[in-house]
Parts: structure tokens; C-alpha cells; sequence
């Protein structure tokens, strides 16, 4: 697995490996006040990537948005989560 730092200062990190493999994400968040988000790409056929951005509120329900969360209510809930 290759791990890299591209922009150490907005806390970013990503790791993988070209190889076809299935891989378990812990991130932790030293804030107080902010969660931790993990950002996906959804790439298309056609190669088009969207970003999607996954975190759970301050009341611990998964939200999903393609913008960046600016609080832990941004987003939609994911599902029928009560």
C-alpha cells in the first residue's frame, strides 16, 4: 500500500494500491467540534469523477454531500435513519 501527504495542511491523506483490493478506513479527528469526513470518487464510464463526501453528524447519522461539509448538519441523511 502507497501512502502520501499531498496537502499536509488541510489534515489530507491518501493511501492505496493499484491492485484490485478491499481496505478498511479508521480516521480520527482531533478537533473539537469537527468530525471526520472521508471523500470517495465516483468515476463514471466516461472517466468523469465526482467527489463524494461522507461523515456523521453531531447526532450520529450518516450524511453524504458532494460539497465539502461546513458543519456536521451539511448534507443529506443517508437511508431511513431515525
Amino acid at each position: 500500500m502507497a501512502v502520501r501527504s499531498p496537502n499536509s495542511s488541510k489534515g489530507e491523506t491518501r493511501f492505496g494500491s493499484k491492485a484490485k483490493v478491499q481496505g478498511t478506513l479508521y480516521v480520527q479527528s482531533g478537533a473539537p467540534s469537527k468530525g471526520s469526513v472521508i471523500a470517495l470518487d465516483a468515476v463514471a464510464a466516461n472517466a468523469t469523477r465526482t467527489t463524494v463526501y461522507l461523515w456523521v453528524s453531531s447526532d450520529g447519522k450518516l450524511r453524504i454531500g458532494t460539497t465539502y461539509p461546513t458543519n456536521t448538519e451539511a448534507g443529506t441523511v443517508v437511508g431511513g435513519q431515525v
